[in-house]
Formats: structure tokens, C-alpha cells, sequence
């Protein structure tokens, strides 16, 4: 009997465990989630899921959308958040193909963002402002970002001319998509630097 009752804590564990292991929680995604538990979730909810350059906005889940899925890493759907209109880009790994990157983007609106400042402050205590290391971007935009912890950064950035962006990153999976980059690179030049 204690065997069957260790059994269970160790199963319940594991379940809190890896239930805590997302860096951010967005809507019902998480970081961390295959491209085809997304998939899954789109087709149960009706979410407009697109690949990146699927022009149409459709009305609910198509499979037209997706067509060549195999070969992009960044998705997108549309969304009312706020009450007001909003894509929200999905960014996935390029080899364990996982969520790692979820961008929101509404039309430019200052009551929204006061809003949008308002609940992330509540939830992750105040945000700091943080400047670019460009000038002219610290000029036409405005940066403030949150960090729940060491994996999660949510970073708004604000333009009146292209818009109100909410970004939250998963730093451990990003940190890899950079190496595997950074990797992939290094193979191409040492590969073709035998050429010269």
C-alpha cells in the first residue's frame, strides 16, 4: 500500500514539476509547447491559425491556412484582446520545433497601453524602462519590460506609427535558437572558407 501511495506523490510531483516549467503563460499557450499541441489548440478553439505569409485573415480554423506548415517557424492568428484587434505572432524552435516566442501587435492606442502597463504591473510588480542602443529608436519609441524570472523577459514596445507590441520570450529557448544559429553559421564558413 505505501508503495502505490509513494507511486502517486512521485506521478503528482512530476505533474507540478513540469506543469511550473514554462517561462510564460499567454491565453491557454505555453512556452515550451510542440507546434502540434498549438495545432491541436487551434483546431479545438477555432483560432485562425496561419502560416507567416498567409495574407487572408480567416475566420476561424482552415487548413488553407497552413498549407507548407513544414517550412515556417513563425505562425500567427487573430484576436480580440482588450477589446481591441490584435495579431499575435507565435514563434516556434528550429529543431525541437517548440514556442518560445509569442508577439502581440494592436494599432497604436495610448488608453491601451496604460491598460496593458496596469495588468503587467500587477502581476509581475512594476515594469522598468529600458532604452535601446539606438538613439532613434529611443526617440520614437518607448521600451518597458517585466522579468517574472530568470527564463521569462515580456518586453511592450511602443510606436506611433507602427504600433504597440507585447513580447514574451522564453530566454532559455532563445538562448539556444541563438547558439544553433551562431552554429549553423560557423559550419558555413569554415565549409566554404576552403574555397578561397
Amino acid at each position: 500500500m505505501n508503495k502505490i501511495k509513494y507511486f502517486f506523490k512521485s506521478i503528482l510531483f512530476l505533474i507540478i514539476v513540469n506543469s511550473n516549467l514554462s517561462a510564460f503563460t499567454f491565453d491557454k499557450l505555453e512556452s515550451g509547447y510542440s507546434f502540434n499541441r498549438v495545432l491541436n489548440w487551434a483546431q479545438d478553439n477555432n483560432m485562425p491559425l496561419c502560416v507567416e505569409s498567409y495574407i487572408f485573415i480567416p475566420k476561424g480554423f482552415t487548413w488553407k491556412a497552413l498549407q507548407s506548415k513544414e517550412k515556417y517557424r513563425i505562425f500567427h492568428y487573430y484576436d480580440v484582446i482588450f477589446n481591441k484587434k490584435a495579431r499575435i505572432d507565435l514563434y516556434f524552435t528550429q529543431n525541437s520545433n517548440e514556442l518560445y516566442k509569442l508577439r502581440i501587435r494592436w494599432d497604436s492606442n495610448k488608453e491601451l497601453k496604460e491598460t496593458i502597463i496596469s495588468v503587467l504591473n500587477k502581476k509581475y510588480n512594476s515594469g522598468k524602462r529600458v532604452f535601446s542602443s539606438s538613439i532613434g529608436e529611443n526617440i520614437l519609441f518607448g521600451f518597458k519590460e517585466w522579468r517574472p524570472n530568470s527564463t521569462t523577459l515580456i518586453k511592450l514596445k511602443n510606436s506611433g506609427i507602427t504600433g504597440l507590441f507585447l513580447t514574451y520570450t522564453d530566454l532559455s529557448y532563445e538562448n539556444n535558437e541563438y547558439k544553433e544559429k551562431e552554429r549553423k553559421k560557423l559550419e558555413i564558413i569554415v565549409k566554404d572558407a576552403n574555397k578561397f
